[in-house]
């Protein structure tokens, strides 16, 4: 019980650590660098008029966006496997921020660049990058799950 306990905290902590630096250079820094359109907010019931201005960035906006998503996925996976000292909740959280992309792809499919699908296998090699250095992080490089 004690470590499905621990393996639920360490994949709520990962998202959320993952989360966090996902929103600071994907919307926050970037945001900053190109400023949404006045009366145009991040709000999903604004998805047309996000979409045309994501349609007008340059291709350097997206560089950000990548790094940001496989970043989210690397940060994540570090978070959950120091905590838990196992690889199977930075897997999960690997796993849940492959499908958040891809949902956020498919919803933009229209105006994002398509070499932004490089990100998916990126999520992987760098969230498994992630999972190790936070195991080793904490001494418990094995391969227990």
């Amino acid at each position: 019980m004690k470590s499905i306990f621990t393996g639920t905290v360490a994949v709520v902590l990962g998202m959320v650590f993952g989360g966090g630096v996902n929103w600071l250079l994907a919307v926050n820094i970037n945001t900053s660098i190109w400023p949404l359109p006045e009366g145009i907010t991040m709000d999903p019931t604004q998805a047309d008029a996000l979409a045309e201005w994501i349609s007008t960035l340059p291709g350097q906006a997206f560089v950000l966006v990548f790094v940001a998503h496989v970043l989210q996925s690397g940060v994540g996976a570090f978070v959950a496997a120091a905590v838990s000292q196992v690889r199977t909740p930075s897997y999960i959280v690997i796993a849940l921020t492959a499908l958040g992309g891809l949902m956020n792809f498919m919803s933009l499919w229209e105006v994002t660049p398509r070499w932004m699908l490089l990100e998916f296998p990126a999520y992987f090699v760098v969230g498994s990058l992630g999972a190790r250095f936070g195991l080793k992080i904490r001494g418990a490089c094995k391969t227990k799950n």
